[in-house]
């Protein structure tokens, strides 16, 4: 049952990005707060190089190469590269994922950090948890410091005001080292694998659940698709025309778009500037991908109606409600479920495209 939930998250799968663009968004090959400039508010970064020398009053959100903060955050940072570098001040939590991390300012929250290779001397006012290959750790910990690693090297100025955990067997201390609390060796509890059973279920349970999923998806389907008969009826209406003035054309563009837009998500993400271009890309794909088996099944529900009807003067609402449950059932049978979601994804694909083209051609004509 868990599974037949997931069609209702689709809808609120692009929630955080709406979130984020309540932050000041900045971008290109070099992202910069000189030294004396003060920026009021969030703000999420995106480039080849991000330097930091001025003040934040916010969070900080960052995905470039070279990530640099020299200045102070009154706020979170959130930092994903290839080389971060914090020697600032941070008032909040910090959380740190990267090829080669350096942490050498003040942190007044938590740290969190992970990478090939991390190094960390400054000052931590709370929990502190560092994952890497490769960990070189001094400075002070006013609380819990907890070390995960293979490789650990510890400098002599290290000075943990909490506990002191290590992944490794045997944790090698410097005489100048001081730890308040105990040191211990930190161990992953291992779950425990279940042994599978399987329970054969009766035909009736089997029809239960059948009819459970068709239900789940039909009201899941018609909440997308009266959703879209409100807010964009005029798009729905050019997405159907389209798909019956060419639908062998339509398809042929929906099955083009079909392969070449995760191909290029995945091209743009090999550059690390390109991540989360393409993870969005992917996102509203996935969404796009769940939605056009709601226009394919309004576009079946308008077809059966044609024929009972002998006429293509309908109304959108009927083609809705006809065409998803059949549409739910359908999808339920071996094969065919499988060919009426490829065509569909087709037909929603295809149709959305050429309008967007259309639309883009005929604003261009009344520009100029």
């Amino acid at each position: 049952m868990r599974k037949n939930i997931i069609p209702f998250l689709s809808i609120f799968i692009l929630l955080p990005t709406f979130a984020l663009s309540m932050a000041q968004l900045k971008y290109g090959d070099l992202v910069e707060v000189k030294a004396g400039e003060v920026i009021s508010g969030d703000i999420m970064c995106f480039g080849a190089v991000v330097d930091i020398e001025g003040k934040v009053d916010g969070n900080v959100t960052c995905f470039a190469a070279q990530i640099t903060i020299n200045g102070e955050v009154n706020g979170d940072v959130k930092a994903f590269g290839s080389l971060i570098e914090i020697f600032g001040k941070v008032s909040g939590n910090v959380d740190l994922q990267g090829a080669v991390v350096r942490v050498g300012g003040e942190v007044g929250g938590k740290l969190k950090s992970g990478g090939a290779t991390v190094q960390v001397s400054g000052d931590i006012k709370d929990d502190a948890e560092i994952n890497g290959a490769v960990l070189d750790v001094g400075g002070i910990f006013e609380k819990n410091l907890l070390l995960v690693s293979n490789r650990i090297t510890i400098y002599p100025d290290l000075h943990v005001m909490g506990n002191l955990g290590h992944s490794v067997e045997k944790l090698s201390l410097p005489d100048s080292v001081v730890v308040d609390g105990k040191v211990y060796q930190y161990i992953p509890e291992k779950k425990k694998e279940k042994p599978e059973v399987v329970i054969a279920k009766t035909f009736a349970q089997k029809l239960t659940d059948w009819v459970k999923d068709i239900l789940w998806h039909t009201a899941a389907f018609y909440v997308i698709g009266f959703a879209l008969l409100l807010f964009v009826p005029m798009r729905l209406s050019m997405i159907v025309e389209t798909v019956k003035k060419r639908p062998l054309k339509t398809i042929g563009i929906g099955a083009l778009i079909l392969i070449v837009i995760p191909i290029a998500s995945i091209i743009v993400m090999i550059t690390f500037i390109g991540i989360p271009t393409g993870l969005i890309t992917l996102t509203i794909y996935s969404i796009l991908l769940y939605v056009s088996q709601v226009i394919g099944a309004i576009f079946g529900g308008i077809l059966l109606l044609r024929l009972i009807k002998r006429s293509w003067d309908l109304k959108m609402v009927h083609c809705i409600l006809t065409g998803i449950p059949i549409y739910a059932i359908l999808k339920t049978v071996p094969i065919l479920g499988g060919i009426m979601f490829l065509l569909s994804t087709l037909i929603a694909l295809g149709g959305l495209s050429v309008v967007i083209w259309q639309m883009r051609k005929v604003k261009a004509e009344e520009t100029a």
